[in-house]
Formats: C-alpha cells, structure tokens, sequence
C-alpha cells in the first residue's frame, strides 16, 4: 500500500465523483434525505446508501499482496448487520472498472482480484469495519481505488454487473435521532400554544466517520492502534474523514396565519362584525374569516422506501385515509384539526369552523359555542372523509378558520390564535408517520370604547402631595348603557390592575375619586410576558414615586358614547385644574348631527376617534 494515500468519502453514486481533479483529503458527500415524519420507531430498518472513500495514491499488489481495513463509524443510529461480501467493491478510480471479488483471490489475471478476509460491528452497532487482501500479481495494480459498502453492482468471480443489492446493510435506531416532532413543538409551545417561536420544523443528521489502517497483526480482527495495525490516512493532516450519511428534514411545515382585512364589533353592544378594513375577514354581520392554515413543501425527503419523494403533490398527495398503508410517497392524513384559542373567550350560540372556501361558504367540521366551553379553546376538526375536499390536488390548502356568531348576543372582543394539527393515521408500523403541527396568530377584534386618561394622579399622591383625579364618566348616548372599566398604565409602560368601575345607564354619569377609582381595579394584568405588571400588589408602583406619571385607561364594551373628565385636585389647598380637554369616543356619527359635504363624507358625521389603541390586557 503506497503511504502517502490520501482519502475522500463519497456518499452517492460512483457516476457522480470524477476521476481527475482530485484534491487529497477533501470530503466530497452528497447525503440522502429522509422525511422526519416517516420516521415512527427505533425497529424502522433504513437501507445505507452506498458510502466509498477514495485514494489518491494507488494500491500495488505486483510484488505482494497488500492487506488494509476500512471502518465506518456512525455518529447516530446502528449498523443493523454486518452486509454480505458482495456489498464491498473496489474501483479503479482512472478507469472507473469495478475489480475482481474473487474467493481465494488467486491473482494472475488481467486485473487484480482481492477477498473480504474480515469483516465485523462493534457491540454499539456504531462501526463496521472490513479487510481487503489484494492479491499479488503481475496486473495488481488499482489506481486512486474507490473503497465502497453498500453497493449494488460488482464484480464477483469475474461476473461484472452482479446484483448484489440484496446484501446490502440497513441502519435502525433512526427514531432516536430525528426525535418527536410534536414534542419539540410542545417543548417550546408551552400549554398555551401563544408561543409563536416555538419549533415546528427541523433538520436531524447522521454522520459516518471513516479509517484507514495497515500494518494489521491479525485482519480477521478489527484494527486497534497499537495493538492491531497502525494508522494511515485518516491521521494526515491533508485528510477529512467524516462527511454526512443521512439529513432528516422536516417536509411538510404548516403555518398559520390571520386572514388579510380587519374586523371590527358593532357599537352599542357589540352584537356583530362590521368591516373596519377590506379583506378577507370580513364576510357578513354575523360571520368573520379569522386567518387560515396552509400546508408548505418545506423540505423533500425520501418516504420510508427511500426511493419516492414524501410530498404533498406526489400522485394523490394528501390522502385523506386511515389506517396506513403507503410508503411510497403520498401524505396520509387521518383528520386535521385546529385548536382556537380566544383572549377573552366566544360568544355563546356562535361557531368556530373550517372552510376550504375563503367565504366561508362551507363547514367541514366545527365547534358550536356554548357556556361550557364559551372560554375556549376549541378544536374544530375536519375527518378523514373530507380530507381530499379540504387539500385537493396540490395538497396545501389553505383552511379557513371561520367564526360565526348569533347576532344579538355580545360578542367578547379578543385577539385570537390558533395550533393545527395534521393527524396522520396510526396502525401498520413502518408504514405510518408522524404528525405535523405548528401555531400562529389569527385576527383580532377590535372592539369597545377606549380612552387614555394621560394626566391621572393616581391615589398615592393623597398621602404624599394632597393631589388626586377625580374621574367624571358621561355616558351622552340616547340609547345605549355603558359598562366602564379601567386599568392602571405604568409610566414604563408596563400593565397594572384592572376591573370594572361604573355601570352607566342611559345619559348617566358618575364621579370616582381616585381612592375609589383603585380600590375597583381588583384584577391582576393578564398580559404573560414582560408587558406585565408581575402582580405588584399597590396600582403605584415602588419606582414611581411622587414624581411618577402612570395612565389610566378607561374602555367600554357597549357603550356607543363615553366621555371622559379628568380634574386633578389637591384634597389639602383645595386647589383644582381640570387636566382632560373632555376625552372621549363616539361611534353614533349620524347625518341629522352634521350633513355630509359629499356623498361619501363621514368626517362630517361628528365621530369622535380612540385615543387608545388596544384595550384591557393590551388586547
């Protein structure tokens, strides 16, 4: 063997490396890619594809036979068996002609002839190794040799083109190294699924690691250092020795999306959709297009037969069906289901369902709203009989999360978001697949009256300085009563508590001082990230002190007019300043109160605009 061999390893066909140009050292691999979802269990027996580690140098048997070891050493997952003699050729690299596998390698011939006098796996299952004997002889001589397991075609006995796929090895184990794909997303999801960050997709690999050694002591025993052979090229500085075997993508991705427009709740109540923006959302009063899921070709790796693509559009693409029975390329989907979630709950006698029509003109599987489960979540599901109706050909959607309300209940305002799940069918191992699932925000209501109180003297500055709010509510609608309720901004822009402080009827109004004014705001903030006021038990907070500036934010649900005076008083001169201009919110514009200047004026009609852009809990 000549010593100054350098190698490469090759992972894919022989046709794809080239015989000149040869850098030593340099790994050239072109790995296999498999589907995470096909993945299902550590018993799944992957068939390796070919793997052939290439010299530079060439190996000469014309004066002796020369005797090297191989090993192959994965990163992750197990050989499953030592493969059969055939499954390890040799090439000549210049002329790229398979040599002889030939028993007792006799050597003399036109070519050279070698035997497997070893071969073995470690307990792991991690490496497997095998000893070539190159026979000597006077045509002994096999330039930049390609060293390959796992092949399908070699020469054997001087037969060329023998099949000897049939003693190729598998690897197993694979279950271990590609994960859960639902666990990694519920290890970053949470129990809320509100983590929009959270893992839906990702790349797992395998690696193999090659040696080389001469020098062998015993070759029916694998090479140790030291002990049993001495080694080569995979010790040489020029050398890179690992290269990847397998990539386990994740092909199918789902992303969940709000619907394009915006939805805001009718005044004076709250009872039904009004369009607040063109788009999608908004279908009709009683019914909105909360956002859609579609389903993304993210990757495309191999179905478990490592031969078809795992694809959405590959023949029937999603095949709505169960149990499992396919290996070969199509997405099996059992059901498909969408868990919704509602900041401030739905409305009861409402529905929540999926549409594969963007008016949501059809319902393939829905939750009725009631008291019992009026807070949500709620999983509309779609089973597998409709599947095909709801991804057809291209197999990627979308679905369309639709809400549908009674029309003369209050409808809670409430930002929305949503988990789906694409739930494959079980049974038949090897053959099933694992589920796909990612999250996403839907559309949020805009809804109720809010107002900033911008100079509040909150109730601490009693005791230090003597000045106070004194918070006058007017509720100046004709027809409707207004709930009211308020909630403490702190001057870092954190949320503090809140709660409701007045039930006005029609032309009512109150006055709360803001002693009184607190003593109502019982709720902790629910925002749960660092909007939150980490429940502090006092509306001022430790850093603000008689110099703090907090805001006090006042909303209403139903009211269809509120306004808001703030007069700031000192409970000990008796000093006082009105601090507000008279906020407040109007959404009863109407012609008799100011005529339109052309036809399509509203400015004319007197609205009165929030001064807020979200309301309780920054929704």
């Amino acid at each position: 063997m000549n010593k100054t061999l350098a190698s490469r390893l090759v992972v894919g066909a022989l046709a794809a490396i080239a015989a000149g140009g040869v850098m030593a050292g340099q790994i050239q691999s072109s790995s296999t890619p498999i589907a995470r979802e096909v993945i299902t269990a550590d018993d799944m027996n992957i068939v390796s594809p070919q793997i052939a580690y290439r010299f530079t140098g060439d190996v000469t048997a014309t004066a002796n036979h020369q005797v090297f070891q191989m090993q192959f050493t994965l990163s992750a997952g197990k050989w499953v068996a030592v493969p059969g003699d055939g499954a390890f050729s040799i090439t000549d690299g210049i002329s790229n002609v398979v040599q002889d596998q030939t028993a007792g390698a006799p050597g003399g011939g036109a070519q050279a002839a070698y035997q497997i006098v070893g071969k073995g796996l470690t307990a792991d299952g991690k490496t497997l190794w095998v000893t070539f004997d190159v026979a000597q002889g006077p045509n002994a001589t096999i330039r930049q040799p390609l060293i390959s397991v796992n092949t399908t075609k070699n020469t054997i006995n001087g037969v060329a083109l023998t099949d000897v796929s049939a003693q190729r090895n598998e690897i197993n184990n694979l279950k271990s190294v590609v994960g859960d794909i639902v666990a990694d997303y519920e290890g970053t999801a949470g129990t809320n699924d509100n983590n929009f960050a959270a893992k839906c997709i990702d790349n797992k690999e395998i690696k193999v690691d090659i040696k080389h050694f001469i020098g062998l002591a015993n070759p029916a025993a694998m090479a140790v250092a030291g002990t049993n052979g001495t080694p080569d090229e995979h010790t040489r500085a020029a050398s890179t020795n690992e290269g990847t075997l397998f990539t386990f993508p994740t092909n199918i991705k789902i992303n969940v999306e709000p619907s394009t427009g915006a939805v805001r709740l009718s005044p004076g109540g709250s009872m039904q959709f009004q369009m607040a923006r063109p788009g999608e959302a908004f279908v009709n009063p009683t019914l909105a297009n909360m956002g859609k899921v579609t389903l993304v070709q993210n990757a495309v790796g191999s179905d478990a037969n490592v031969t078809d693509k795992y694809l959405l559009s590959a023949g029937p693409g999603v095949l709505g069906q169960a149990p499992a029975t396919r290996n070969d390329g199509p997405v099996e989907v059992e059901s498909f289901k969408v868990k919704v979630y509602a900041s401030n709950g739905f409305v009861p006698g409402g529905r929540v369902f999926i549409s594969e029509q963007v008016n949501c003109g059809t319902d393939l599987g829905g939750v009725d709203i009631n008291a019992a489960n009026a807070a949500g979540p709620v999983t509309p599901t779609v089973p597998t009989g409709s599947i095909n109706t709801l991804f057809p050909v291209a197999g990627t959607g979308p679905a369309y999360i639709c809400y549908r309300v009674p029309g003369a209940e209050t409808i809670p305002a409430s930002s929305f978001w949503a988990r789906a799940d694409l739930d494959k069918p079980t049974a038949n191992p090897n053959l099933f697949e694992q589920d796909n699932v990612c999250n996403g925000q839907l559309f949020g209501m805009g809804g109720g009256l809010k107002i900033d109180v911008r100079n509040y003297a909150p109730a601490a500055g009693v005791a230090t300085s003597g000045w106070m709010s004194v918070i006058r509510l007017i509720n100046n609608s004709d027809s409707s009563a207004a709930d009211v309720y308020a909630q403490i901004i702190h001057q870092d822009g954190k949320i503090g508590k809140w709660g409701k402080i007045a039930q006005l009827p029609v032309r009512g109004v109150t006055n709360l001082t803001s002693p009184q004014l607190e003593a109502m705001l019982v709720n902790e903030p629910e925002a749960a990230d660092a909007n939150a006021n980490n429940g502090e038990a006092a509306n001022l907070r430790a850093d603000e002190n008689q110099t703090g500036a907090p805001r006090l934010r006042i909303t209403s649900n139903t009211a269809q007019s509120l306004r808001v005076q703030n007069y700031v008083v000192n409970n000990a001169t008796g000093e006082m300043f009105e601090a507000s201009n008279s906020q407040g919110v109007d959404f009863e514009g109407r012609e008799d109160r100011a005529a339109k200047t052309t036809p399509d004026d509203v400015s004319g009609q007197q609205f009165i605009s929030q001064d807020a852009n979200s309301g309780l809990n920054l929704r």
